[in-house]
C-alpha cells in the first residue's frame, strides 16, 4: 500500500461484529426488563438483574462504532498532500499529533489550528494498512519537526509524561539517559481479546513501559530513537 504520493480511497464496511454484540446484549437487557414487568421487579432474581445490567453497559460500548458507521464519513480519501473525509480535507502538514489506540481501533489526529480528528478503523476495510499509510504521509514534516526541536535543545513531547530530548528518554514511571538504555522493543499481547502494544524501555539494571494508547507521534519517537541508540539496542 505503498504507492507514495498517490491517491488512494478507503472502503467502508459494515462492522458485523459490532452489530452483533449490540444486538445480543439489547437482548439480554431487554429479556430481565420483560419478565420484571410481567412478574414484578420484586421477583427478578439479583443475578437476572446483574446480567442486565451488564448486557446494557456492553450495548452503550458498541454505540460509538455503529454511529460512526450511522453518521460518519462516507468516503476516506488519502491523497499526496491531505487527508479527505468526505468534503472536509486536511492537510498532513496541519497535523501536529497522531495517537493510535490499537485496542480500541482508533487513531486520534490533532491539528494546528486545534481542531481534532478521530478516525475509528473498524468501519474501514484494510483498516490497519490506512493507519500505516496516515503515519507514512504524516511522519515526515512531525521528525522534521521534532529533529529541530531537539537541535534547539528543547524537550520534545510525545503523550503524557513521554518526551525526548538530546540526552534522555522521560516515561510517566522514570526517565533513562539515552546512553544507559540497553533495549527498546514493542510488546504486544491480548487481554479479554483487546489489542494492547507497549513500549518497553530497558537499561541494565531498571525496564520501564509505557502502552503505545498513550503515546503520540510514537512513530516519530522510534525513529528518532533508532537514530540515537545504536542498532542492536533496538529489537
Amino acid at each position: 500500500m505503498s504507492d507514495a504520493g498517490a491517491t488512494l480511497c478507503g472502503e467502508r464496511r459494515l462492522p458485523r461484529k459490532c452489530l452483533l454484540i449490540a444486538v445480543a446484549c439489547a437482548i439480554g437487557t431487554l429479556a430481565p426488563v420483560a419478565y420484571g414487568l410481567h412478574q414484578g421487579m420484586g421477583a427478578l432474581p439479583v443475578s437476572w438483574q446483574i446480567f442486565g445490567g451488564l448486557c446494557f453497559l456492553a450495548t452503550l460500548g458498541q454505540l460509538p462504532t455503529l454511529f460512526t458507521y450511522a453518521l460518519g464519513p462516507r468516503r476516506l480519501t488519502f491523497g499526496a498532500n491531505a487527508l479527505a473525509c468526505d468534503a472536509a480535507t486536511h492537510p498532513y502538514a496541519q497535523m501536529t499529533s497522531i495517537a493510535c489506540d490499537a485496542g480500541s481501533e482508533i487513531t486520534r489526529i490533532e491539528l494546528a489550528d486545534g481542531s481534532r480528528l478521530k478516525l475509528r478503523w473498524d468501519i474501514w476495510v484494510n483498516d490497519e494498512e490506512w493507519n500505516a499509510l496516515l503515519l507514512e504521509r504524516t511522519f515526515a514534516h512531525l521528525h522534521a519537526s521534532s529533529t529541530a526541536a531537539l537541535e534547539r535543545g528543547e524537550k520534545v513531547a510525545f503523550g503524557r509524561g513521554v518526551a525526548l530530548d538530546r540526552q534522555t528518554l522521560h516515561l510517566p514511571k522514570g526517565s533513562l539517559p539515552l546512553d544507559a538504555i540497553a533495549e527498546i522493543r514493542i510488546a504486544e499481547e491480548h487481554d479479554s481479546g483487546v489489542r494492547i502494544r507497549t513500549l518497553h524501555v530497558a537499561s541494565l539494571d531498571r525496564q520501564l513501559t509505557v502502552e503505545e494508547r498513550h503515546l503520540c507521534n510514537s512513530h516519530v519517537l522510534f525513529a528518532l530513537l533508532r537514530e540515537r541508540l545504536p542498532r542492536p539496542r533496538l529489537a
